[in-house]
């Protein structure tokens, strides 16, 4: 359906071969247990900790179809569910209190006013397999996020009233919005 899926093992590499785990058992494993069950990261994942090796751990499972990516961790013993966007805006990086030369040493060519096809991934845990609804979690992230700032200068935005509008900035005022949002909608 049009689906990929990646496995991730760790433990002691074999001398002989060079791999933790022998790669055709591993795909012979995969194979039988995502023919004779539904297919869930978390469902995957209890089912091959038996199968593998003993000195062979399981750390994630990910499988990923139609732009949204499921994984779970053995870290956090939790689906981690990935949605991406992406959105075009414009920005300048610029500390108005400072110097023409002292922002071009800071910031090279990017004092200019120039733009980008931003990517985002939002990324959500969800405990025992809960469902989530795709388009209500899309139709949050395009209110608060995509539509919001698409084809917008950043520098003049509310949202960025007060601070350079920088990846990283980006980044803590889109999980602040979202944070909120998706608590309130899910």
């Amino acid at each position: 359906n049009g689906g990929s899926g990646q496995v991730t093992v760790a433990g002691p590499v074999d001398p002989r071969t060079g791999m933790v785990m022998n790669i055709v058992e591993l795909k012979r494993l995969l194979r039988t247990q995502l023919h004779e069950m539904p297919v869930s990261p978390a469902l995957l994942a209890e089912a091959l900790k038996p199968l593998l090796p003993a000195a062979v751990d399981l750390t994630s499972v990910k499988l990923s179809a139609n732009g949204s990516h499921r994984e779970w961790t053995n870290a956090m013993n939790a689906v981690l569910i990935t949605r991406s966007y992406d959105f075009p805006a414009g920005h300048r990086l610029w500390l108005p209190e400072a110097a023409e030369a002292e922002n071009r040493e800071l910031f090279g060519k990017c004092v200019n006013p120039h733009g980008h096809n931003f990517g985002l991934e939002v990324a959500v845990s969800m405990k025992d397999e809960q469902p989530l609804d795709e388009a209500d979690f899309d139709a949050v992230v395009a209110r608060e996020v995509v539509d919001r700032y698409d084809h917008q200068f950043l520098n003049d935005h509310e949202d960025f009233a007060g601070c350079v509008p920088t990846c990283e900035t980006m980044c803590r005022v889109i999980f602040q919005r979202l944070a909120h949002a998706l608590r309130d909608a899910m």
